[in-house]
């Protein structure tokens, strides 16, 4: 019985990862080896970030320069399992990070400016236009900036980074 049930799991992993991809456009084999990887506006959500995260985790996008997931239906919890991926340290290339005009909120801005300090190569960081409140966005700079422990280091090769938001006001 235990052997059925894995098999049953691995079926709705499966299923969930083709979903995922079905709405992305992209086949597995067209994220085989991909360095750009550009997801805008395809309604993905929190139970999708959480496929990504898994692709991410694998090593299956290694070769990933740039991951575009602006203009989505991401909240906190998405981004969070995005940044546990990215923390796995499996994006050794990634320099480009959009995650613009989502639903992230402070909670997702803190796990990410954490998961930050596996992105060596970060160039351009696109966080604007989310639910961050100005509390959220101090947090973040404060953490990115040596507040939280050698941020300055984590963003060493950081050429571009937005933030600005409608929500973060005073």
């Amino acid at each position: 019985h235990a052997l059925a049930g894995a098999v049953d799991v691995l079926r709705a992993q499966c299923g969930a990862l083709r979903a995922t991809l079905a709405k992305t456009g992209y086949s597995p084999r067209d994220i085989a080896g991909a360095s750009d990887l550009c997801w805008y506006g395809k309604s993905l959500n929190d139970a999708d970030c959480h496929q990504v995260a898994g692709l991410i985790r694998s090593g299956a996008l290694s070769h990933l320069e740039t991951l575009r997931l602006s203009i989505n239906q991401i909240s906190d919890q998405g981004v969070q399992e995005i940044a546990s991926a990215l923390s796995s340290r499996q994006l050794p290339n990634l320099s480009r990070l959009w995650l613009s005009n989502n639903k992230i909120g402070d909670a997702g801005m803190a796990s990410l400016s954490r998961a930050c300090a596996a992105l060596p190569r970060l160039r351009a960081l696109y966080l604007h236009n989310n639910a961050v409140s100005a509390a959220g966005m101090r947090a973040f700079a404060a953490a990115v900036s040596g507040g939280g422990g050698g941020g300055l280091l984590v963003f060493s090769q950081l050429e571009t980074l937005w933030l600005h938001t409608d929500q973060a006001k005073a």
